[in-house]
């Protein structure tokens, strides 16, 4: 049963123990710096002449002399172009008028464009609020207290906004929404009491098909085609290798094809509702009324299943179930309303071939041959997996991106002969590490008499589409979970080892009682003495909670919820989690992982393999059943400890499950890539959406003076700290670029900004599309100085987030508010803005921030890092530095305009 401590306490007692709150932030290990003593830093002083530093912010700029954000962007320019040194610009942040758009498929827009297939890719669906097309009634909501319209008829309108919200995920979950003006024409008397209801008119939202660039194999995906004046017509597309790994280069890819009656099942099965209580605004309403040492009661068996009971799922339903699902080279689809679309599963059919896709995208692809030359005689007699084992390890040694393969080097080890030192045996040797598959589509149809055929994706190296190996992080959170739902007798074991279907957990209330209305759901149940529900054993309580509100208890020991609520507590709303289906409790368990007070670093430390420390520091906390100390539980029942998995057991259930989530086996209802919208971004150092602002990005090693060491290897890095040698800070991270190398825009986005900017030079800036996706792109960063900083002291990503790139050569054409895409080229790095004698260390200056107002020192910044994979001098390679070595060896290189100086004036003004 779940066990969870509320999350408006600082501290929580339960029986004995206290747990205080811990503050979730993770302080990461950083190799110290030296400090330069006196002559050091006098000889520093003398090398760090005409180095470029960060403009410093005059009186007129500090804080509480700039424009609040709502009254527009603050913009500082340097007084000269060599004076690093500014006075403050203020500028109106005007919005431009909305332009009309037509749809894809209207009269006007199919007239703008060629007859065919306009476009194909991957997409995932997603269901938005538009469309007239009535659902039905919604008659559930209740007013939590009296009501009298007439009197105050200012607040109808009030009231109809709050409806609104607080209906809108209980809606969107039935794939429903409303309007205001629905429920204004709902409320259709003066006076209405507490607990009374009203109804209003509900309507269908529509599917839209957004498009993705990557998925994990044996993902879910739709292929999408869109075109014009091809309605009844069929596409028929296919899936091609970029390179031969999967299959061969330029072939077809087969995939699984689901069928439509699966499809459409698919989608209702995510039509439960959210808990209705989260609508019942100021109702005093009672929690459970169980009390203990935890004040919960806790069933000493908690929910096992009967080992007894049968599975709804049965071998021959599984059986015919695949049979349904098509191996399909070709994907055929009929174009309605513009649009062709066709679900398809991105693996083969056949387990052994799945295995064998899997091993290739984990264990690399054959590159080349390699030539081990025998050192010593040896015979074969019955130890050849022990000699092609050594042959093995040694050649690994040796080898730098590449791997060798014990079974190929068997095949070359004869019985009974002997090798001496003049025989080489040559083998495969094969890429290091997991790979990724890319992929393009080739489309085809025919309208009327003319023949379409076009190519997607294929245009360049960053528009394929790619499957990467199972998410390696994701899959041990996944395992967790499972292994907990063992103990919670939701697993797919019971206690005893039999085995049972995991999919009756989702159903399974207190005492082992099944439920099939998950929207009253979890909630107190006459005579059950727990509202505990669901996979992970839900309590009513912390599922408001976890929905936002103040829940308190009054004197007789009954939990109610004031009617207050906490947007920054919902935890529901930030992971869009819309009602207590499968897929939602899973999403539910994360939350609570990620958010349970004391647990900060509970997802992290099972990402790192401490499974048996977290379980008794965090898993233990949650849930009853798992052990603290020793094999026994945290929590008391009448005295009693509570039953609880023993650690042993707790460790081979994980490992187990674990085996199965590297394989592609999972009955969990989580879609690929969901420890990114929880904030983990492990899976990949480049998420979906993002591409590097440089090609290879790797960090400056020297000074702008072409002088060496440790401090200048850190120059570059981000923090207030970064240069005290000159009392200055630094914004950015400095990335080593040559003259006329490309930069890209690294998410999609809008340009905000293109101009001179004093010391920065050539500068383009790009406002984030869409900041809270950019937010779950950060990934695990260890600082590679103490003087590092993680962000600056305004930093707010709860607003908007934008991208700023300096000392260009030069920046494309754009308008302000033009639309960029991830990985689109924006200009050419360059030594712009560095004055003097120029540099020996050209690099693209690069920094993240929230506020516009350029330059503040890292007020409003982060540090890059956290989202650019770049390599340290620590990580480069030998050819890395060399590189660098040779540029700055040049000599000292002024390009001070750039290719040409852009206009100082903010783009939108000029």
């Amino acid at each position: 049963m779940l066990l969870l401590i509320a999350v408006v306490a600082v501290v929580v007692v339960v029986g004995v123990f206290a747990y205080p709150n811990v503050k979730d932030t993770l302080i990461p290990s950083t190799p110290d710096i030296p400090v330069p003593d006196k002559d050091m830093a006098a000889e520093i002083e003398e090398v760090l002449r005409g180095i470029e530093t960060e403009p410093v912010i005059r009186p007129e700029a500090r804080p509480e002399n700039l424009v609040p954000d709502s009254q527009g962007a603050v913009d500082e320019e340097p007084t000269t172009e060599t004076d690093v040194e500014t006075t403050e610009e203020e500028e109106s942040s005007g919005q431009e008028e909305p332009t009309e758009e037509l749809a894809d498929n209207s009269t006007a827009a199919n007239d703008a464009k060629e007859d065919g297939i306009n476009d194909a890719y991957f997409a995932k669906e997603i269901f938005v609020e538009k469309g007239e097309e009535v659902a039905g009634t919604y008659n559930e909501y209740r007013f939590g207290n009296d009501k009298n319209y007439p009197e105050n008829q200012g607040n109808k309108e009030g009231d109809a906004d709050y409806i609104l919200e607080n209906t809108r995920s209980i809606l969107n979950a039935k794939k429903e929404f409303t309007t205001k003006e629905a429920i204004l024409n709902g409320i259709t008397k003066d006076t209405y009491s507490e607990g009374d209801t009203i109804s209003f008119i509900t309507y269908k939202m529509i599917p839209e098909y957004e498009k993705i660039d990557s998925a994990p194999l044996s993902s879910e995906v739709f292929i999408v085609a869109k075109t014009t004046n091809l309605d009844e017509e069929t596409v028929t597309i296919t899936i091609q290798e970029k390179e031969e790994l999967l299959v061969a280069k330029d072939a077809p890819l087969p995939v699984l094809e689901m069928p439509e009656e699966e499809q459409e099942n698919a989608r209702e099965n995510q039509t439960h509702t959210r808990n209705e209580e989260r609508m019942e605004g100021g109702t005093n309403e009672t929690r459970d009324t169980e009390t203990s040492e935890n004040n919960e009661t806790i069933d000493e068996s908690s929910a096992s299943t009967d080992s007894q009971q049968e599975s709804e799922t049965t071998s021959e339903e599984s059986e015919e179930k695949d049979a349904e699902e098509n191996e399909i080279t070709e994907i055929k689809a009929v174009v309605e309303e513009g649009i062709a679309k066709k679900k398809i599963k991105l693996r083969p059919k056949s387990a052994e071939d799945l295995q064998t896709w899997t091993e290739k995208l984990k264990g690399g692809t054959e590159d080349g041959m390699h030539s081990y030359q025998v050192k010593n005689q040896f015979s074969v007699t019955g130890d050849a997996d022990a000699i092609a084992t050594n042959i093995q390890n040694n050649s690994n040694n040796t080898l730098t991106d590449h791997i060798v393969k014990k079974e190929d080097i068997i095949e070359l080890l004869v019985e009974g002969s002997t090798y001496n030192n003049t025989t080489s045996f040559v083998f495969p040797k094969y890429k290091k590490g997991s790979q990724t598959e890319f992929l393009w589509l080739k489309a085809h149809a025919y309208g009327g008499e003319e023949e379409h055929n076009e190519e997607f994706l294929n245009q360049d190296d960053t528009t394929y589409f790619r499957i990467g190996d199972i998410c390696e992080c994701e899959a041990k959170v996944r395992a967790y979970m499972r292994m907990l739902r063992i103990g919670e007798g939701t697993g797919e074991i019971d206690k005893d080892g039999n085995p049972i279907d995991p999919q009756r957990g989702y159903t399974t209330r207190f005492g082992n009682v099944q439920f099939s209305d998950m929207s009253t759901h979890p909630g107190l149940r006459p005579g059950s003495g727990s509202s505990a529900a669901g996979a992970y054993q839900i309590m009513q309580y912390t599922w408001w909670e976890w929905n936002g509100f103040e829940v308190k208890k009054n004197s007789s020991g009954v939990y109610y919820k004031t009617g207050v609520y906490f947007e920054n507590r919902d935890y529901a709303k930030k992971y869009g989690i819309t009602g207590f289906d499968e897929m939602n409790q899973d999403l539910y368990c994360l939350a609570l992982m990620k958010h349970h007070s004391g647990c900060a670093t509970f997802i992290d430390d099972i990402i790192n393999d401490k499974i048996e420390e977290t379980t008794r520091n965090c898993g233990s906390r949650i849930w009853a059943s798992l052990p603290h100390v020793g094999d026994n539980s945290r929590y008391r029942f009448r005295g009693e400890l509570q039953p609880a998995t023993p650690m042993e057991k707790v460790l081979e259930h994980y490992e187990t499950f674990l085996k199965e989530e590297l394989a592609g086996e999972s009955y969990l209802h989580l879609e690929p890539g969901f420890l990114k919208e929880f904030g983990y971004g492990c899976c990949n150092d480049q998420p979906s959406g993002w591409h590097d602002p440089v090609d290879n990005p790797i960090s400056t090693n020297y000074f702008q003076n072409g002088n060496a060491g440790i401090v200048a290897q850190q120059w570059g890095l981000f923090g207030d700290d970064v240069r005290r040698e000159v009392n200055r800070k630094h914004s950015g991270l400095d990335l080593f670029a040559t003259t006329g190398s490309n930069i890209y825009a690294c998410v999609d986005g809008t340009i905000y900004n293109r101009r001179w900017h004093g010391g920065y030079g050539n500068t383009v800036t790009i406002k984030v599309k869409d900041p809270k996706a950019f937010l779950t792109l950060k990934r695990q960063y260890t600082h590679k100085s103490t003087r590092e900083d993680e962000s600056g002291s305004d930093w707010n990503e709860n607003g908007d987030i934008y991208l700023f790139y300096a000392h260009l050569d030069s920046v494309n054409e754009f308008s302000f508010g033009e639309e960029v895409k991830s990985g689109q080229v924006l200009g050419k790095c360059g030594r712009s803005g560095i004055g003097g004698d120029g540099t020996h260390a050209p690099h693209l200056h690069f920094e993240i921030f929230s506020t516009y107002s350029k330059p503040s020192g890292t007020r409003y910044c982060y540090n890059p890092a956290y989202y650019v994979p770049y390599k340290h001098f620590s990580e480069q390679s030998e050819a890395e530095k060399i590189e660098q070595t040779t540029e700055k060896n040049r000599g000292y290189i002024n390009e001070y305009v750039g290719a040409e100086k852009l206009q100082e004036k903010h783009l939108k003004d000029q």
